[in-house]
């Protein structure tokens, strides 16, 4: 499997980038990635849950936009 996103270092900085480039969501970014890159949901899951920066920013843009609760026991992933 060879692409841009082949490791979970490089998924987190390819996401980074497309936000900050963009100006879109990390959702967005990482919707965009999965389409592009035609990566199973499994995969990006997995992608997230070792890349814990990344898991944060998520979680606080979820929370941002009332996606998921701002309750110190919730936690995504």
């Amino acid at each position: 499997m060879k692409n841009s996103v082949e490791t979970y270092r490089n998924f987190g900085l390819a996401v980074e980038n497309m936000v900050l480039d963009s100006d879109i969501t990390y959702m967005e970014a990482i919707m965009e990635i999965m389409k592009k890159e035609k990566l199973e949901e499994e995969i990006i899951y997995k992608m997230i849950k070792k890349n814990p920066v990344l898991k944060i920013k998520l979680e606080l843009e979820s929370q941002k936009y009332n996606l998921l609760q701002k309750d110190a026991n919730t936690a995504l992933l």
